[in-house]
């Protein structure tokens, strides 16, 4: 997910963000500062895995470390907002149903 989209140009004009890039935006931004910085150094910044360690003052296994913490976080957080979405249009449902 991150990956191949970090170094494309932009998929929307100014002031329009797609919903997809929203829920990424806002999964990312309910992690921790830590865990956004390290995002932030890898994916904007194009720090390798020593760079973010050295950053955190830790080593390169430390950075790599602590990025893959922050994508898993994220991919967390899309899915529990999915499935709350899910459960909320299903109890929408059964009540319309019955």
């Amino acid at each position: 997910m991150f990956g191949e989209r970090a170094l494309k140009t932009p998929l929307h004009g100014v002031g329009h963000i797609p919903p997809d890039v929203a829920e990424i935006e806002a999964a990312i931004c309910r992690l921790e500062w830590f865990y956004r910085s390290a995002l932030i150094y890898r994916y904007q910044r194009h720090m390798d895995w020593k760079e973010i360690g050295e950053k955190f003052g830790k080593g390169w296994r430390a950075g790599r470390k602590i990025v893959t913490e922050a994508e898993d976080l994220v991919q967390k957080n899309l899915h529990d907002v999915g499935q709350s979405c899910i459960k909320r249009q299903t109890r929408k449902l059964s009540l319309q149903v019955s």
